[in-house]
């Protein structure tokens, strides 16, 4: 089950935020809340079952979107289901922090931090992160932990882009923390730029 909220602005720019576990990103529980100072029309969607979109009825997302360039966003949880709803709508781009590629048991066994809430899903239908040639992907990662090995299994395809810096799974915080995070966002959405190794690392130079 998810909640959705939205919020139109008559941008011609839409992003779709998709929640994580904590939904704290931004201290609401609308994560990336900001977005609505930052010229966008905005549809938050909280997973609410923490189900990673295996709860969600996508058709009802659409049912909130009216514009042509769509963009999704998610950090942790949120990072998969922006995913996986780019792989059932036209999505321009994808901006995804500390991003988990499954959490499903068979396919990441090493992966126990959120067995609590996966154990509760009745049935896994989004096994893994799922990929379409017509969407543009970013995903950043801190360097610590488990979050390299959810990036080693994201595939190396040319239209997906992945950038590992200093940090563990709080990398959207950190940049939040900078003052740096909608920086990263309107470059990569509305200035339609590639996001650089270079510049993430400079962030924490």
């Amino acid at each position: 089950m998810a909640q959705i909220k939205s919020l139109y602005t008559g941008s011609k720019h839409t992003v779709i935020s998709f929640s994580g576990i904590g939904n704290t990103l931004q201290g609401t529980n609308l994560e990336f809340y900001n977005l609505k100072n930052n010229g966008y029309n905005v549809i938050w969607v909280l997973d609410q079952s923490k189900s990673w979109f295996n709860n969600i009825d996508h058709k009802e997302i659409i049912k909130h979107i009216k514009t042509e360039n769509v963009y999704t966003l998610g950090n942790s949880m949120g990072a998969f289901n922006a995913t996986i709803f780019a792989s059932l709508y036209n999505i321009k781009k994808v901006l995804g922090f500390a991003p988990q590629f499954s959490v499903d048991p068979s396919i990441v066994p090493w992966e126990k931090r959120w067995i609590a809430h996966i154990s509760k899903i009745k049935k896994i239908k989004y096994k893994q992160m799922n990929f379409v040639p017509w969407t543009d992907y970013t995903f950043i990662s801190g360097h610590k932990g488990y979050e390299t090995k959810h990036m080693d299994l994201i595939p190396n395809n040319n239209n997906i882009n992945k950038l590992v810096t200093y940090g563990a799974h709080d990398v959207a915080t950190k940049f939040k923390e900078s003052d740096n995070l909608y920086n990263i966002i309107n470059s990569y959405f509305i200035e339609d730029k590639k996001i650089e190794q270079s510049y993430i690392d400079s962030l924490f130079t």
